[in-house]
């Protein structure tokens, strides 16, 4: 625009402000549909650009435009770490279930969704540089996901140096900075799994900042420092590093750790308690050897820094098992090989495998273990005589004797027990654990506990435990009660 137009536009404002002019102009709406208004629109983002050009006003629109930002992130913030987002986590009230739910993805999606102008300020700020970026970007494009392992995470933890690597080699070639070509050379696997795991943290790295934030404006939204807290306390970090981390914002206190530990350990408890009272359950326990090489050596165990301990579970029995099922200890004892009172003449003969088969019918030819047989001996002809490897297809699958239906069971794990396994009384002290954890037993004992009756109850080890409880009925079968038999 010529000086001349400029002057007759000043002298058009009649002593009206630019400012009072625009306002006047862009509010009214009259002039919505106005030519020039929407050129206005359209130009904005231009004239914002060389406002910021001039000298004597860059600072003043660079200050007001920050100012703006920082009150459209502030306020996603403030909406992130409101109660009905459901990011608040209080350690005095921790559940197995909001810890086993939590999934980096689905938070990251979240965030993103509630926090767009801020995750999108934090994602240009992690990649700052743009030279990097642009061939990030085209390495991994139109490719297919790599292998990965965790929640989002490629299984390498060497590939976040490649592009280190590449950096250097760039700036030693003196080709930094430069753009890729569209139709250039695949990139090697190498180069995806690496652009893959950059994305991947990248992600990670959002939320972890993004976590900080919210936690700093309220300090209830802690689920993540939670989760960061349980981890530490799980793998015996020093408590020196947790206090790092609970200072800047990454982890939350000692107190608050040893606060959830005692929820859920409670929250087990009452759920192993639970599930007991029903009857309709079984005990699964194995040992774990621990390695403390800051353990002091006593009298008992000098020298020595591996400890042997148990862990074990509960699930529940499924399949439509009900606890009359299971109501049948007496006729176990009458029966039994380890009752001392048993008459010669009364004991059962050993039963094997072979008697759980069903009987054959007339007319079926050979029986179970015979047709079982047979596949397993066609199976070893097409597998490993050529001659034979073009029946293959023909070969089927076994015969199905007595299927149960697949179903997933869950699992209650119950306290761990400093308790040595392998020996018989190590076993008979498990056991005894284990139903003083839920609660079961006879109540002449304990008056509060349930009482297990005539009921069965099923544990579940290996070859080893077997046998040592086995030595233990033997030796406790004179006992009168069935709980303590």
């Amino acid at each position: 625009m010529r000086e001349q137009a400029v002057d007759r536009v000043l002298a058009a404002l009649d002593g009206h402000s630019i400012c009072a002019f625009l306002v006047a102009f862009l509010s009214n709406s009259t002039y919505d549909d106005h030519p020039l208004r929407q050129q206005f629109i359209q130009e904005l983002a231009d004239l914002l650009l060389f406002f910021c050009s001039l000298a004597y006003l860059s600072p003043t629109v660079t200050s007001f435009c920050l100012e703006q930002v920082i009150k459209v992130l502030t306020s996603e913030v403030r909406g992130l770490v409101q109660k009905e987002t459901g990011w608040h986590f209080s350690a005095h009230h921790a559940k197995a279930d909001s810890i086993l739910d939590f999934s980096l993805s689905e938070t990251a999606r979240k965030m993103a969704a509630g926090a767009p102008s801020l995750w999108k300020v934090l994602a240009a700020l992690l990649n700052s540089d743009p030279s990097h970026t642009r061939r990030r970007a085209q390495t991994t494009k139109n490719l297919g996901p790599a292998p990965r392992s965790g929640d989002g995470v490629p299984e390498s933890d060497e590939e976040d140096e490649y592009w280190a690597q590449v950096e250097e080699w760039e700036e030693a070639e003196g080709t930094a900075g430069v753009q890729p070509e569209e139709d250039g050379e695949r990139p090697s696997k190498r180069q995806r799994r690496a652009g893959q795991r950059n994305a991947a943290l990248l992600r990670i790295r959002l939320v972890i900042i993004t976590s900080i934030m919210m936690i700093s404006t309220n300090q209830r939204c802690n689920a993540l420092a939670s989760l960061v807290g349980l981890f530490c306390h799980s793998t015996s970090a020093p408590e020196l590093v947790i206090e790092v981390l609970s200072r800047t914002g990454l982890s939350i206190s000692l107190t608050a750790i040893h606060d959830m530990i005692t929820s859920l350990s409670r929250n087990s408890s009452e759920a192993i308690r639970w599930l007991a009272k029903t009857l309709l359950c079984a005990f699964a326990y194995d040992n774990f050897d621990m390695d403390f090489k800051s353990s002091v050596p006593t009298v008992e165990k000098p020298g020595s820094t591996l400890q042997h301990a148990t862990s074990a579970l509960i699930f529940p029995l499924e399949h439509g098992v009900v606890p009359a099922d299971l109501k049948f200890a007496s006729e176990l004892w009458h029966t039994d090989p380890c009752n001392p009172f048993l008459p010669e003449d009364d004991r059962p003969p050993r039963r094997t495998w072979v008697d759980c088969m069903p009987p054959p019918h007339p007319g079926m030819g050979p029986d179970v273990q015979t047709r079982i047989l047979a596949w397993h001996f066609r199976h070893a002809l097409v597998t490993h005589c050529e001659a034979f490897t073009h029946l293959r297809a023909k070969l089927g699958m076994p015969e199905t004797i007595l299927q149960i239906p697949v179903k997933k069971t869950t699992h209650i794990p119950c306290r761990a027990m400093d308790i040595n396994q392998s020996t018989h009384d190590g076993q008979a002290q498990i056991i005894e654990n284990l139903l003083a954890q839920a609660m079961l037993g006879d109540p002449s004992d304990y008056p509060s506990i349930c009482d297990l009756d005539d009921q069965v109850l099923l544990f579940h080890g290996d070859l080893g435990t077997g046998e040592r409880i086995q030595g233990i009925r033997m030796s406790r079968s004179i006992e009168e009660t069935p709980s303590r038999r």
